[in-house]
């Protein structure tokens, strides 16, 4: 058995940073899609926010989906932060153009960091996931581009000692203890429309963690597709 969670542990060593890479070229791929979505408005803001005939705002649901990334604490005294990939996925549903309730879940896995220790354990895996729930408004709504500020509130749960070795505690490590937190997000979705049904999602927030009774503040951002459809 220790053989073989030996093995598994080499193999997400092994495994994460490229997967971290994935993950940031995808960031960043989105980012510069952004940026070159966002360079007309720059340009020339007058046809940009032309009006389109064939361009609408009044879809009654939205749904998004893609790769995330966390820059979150191990422990009450450990000062690195885990940089951890993961998903992110969030629907919302738009009570009138321009206010919605919207659920988002995220999950992220990675490994993370320790207090020096005796125990030959540095960098365990962590798994945490938050799911929240609150209200978004749309606050820009061009035909191409729409910003949407939310805030986001809900419950977590963090597991900190995957794979640590038997007998080892998670105190000893000076990681969180495996356990809950409340969850409170703040941040904009930003979209670079294609079509009235389709755009590309860049989410920039910060997330508000209280595991062990330490609140933390950490900076998270998500990238990916979001689909509207449905009309009012």
């Amino acid at each position: 058995m220790k053989l073989v969670s030996g093995a598994f542990r080499a193999l997400v060593s092994q495994a994460l940073p490229a997967v971290q890479q994935v993950s940031s070229l995808f960031v960043g791929a989105a980012v510069v899609v952004a940026g070159l979505a966002l360079s007309p408005i720059c340009v020339n803001a007058q046809t940009v926010v032309q009006a389109d005939d064939n361009f609408h705002y009044d879809n009654s649901w939205e749904l998004s989906g893609g790769l995330a990334y966390a820059n979150l604490p191990s422990g009450p005294s450990i000062l690195p932060r885990a940089q951890l990939p993961g998903v992110n996925v969030a629907a919302t549903q738009w009570l009138l153009p321009r206010w919605g309730v919207t659920g988002d879940y995220r999950g992220y896995v990675g490994l993370g960091n320790t207090n020096v220790n005796p125990y030959a354990t540095n960098s365990p895996l962590a798994i945490e996931n938050f799911f929240s729930a609150g209200g978004e408004y749309r606050w820009i709504r061009t035909p191409a581009i729409a910003v949407s500020p939310q805030i986001l509130a809900g419950g977590g749960f963090g597991i900190f000692n995957q794979h640590v070795p038997n007998g080892v505690s998670n105190g000893q490590l000076g990681i969180y203890p495996n356990g809950g937190t409340f969850d409170l997000i703040g941040g904009a979705n930003i979209d670079f429309n294609t079509s009235s049904g389709l755009g590309v999602r860049i989410s920039p927030n910060a997330i508000v963690t209280d595991f062990n009774g330490n609140l933390r503040t950490s900076f998270t951002v998500t990238a990916g597709v979001v689909w509207r459809y449905g009309r009012f």
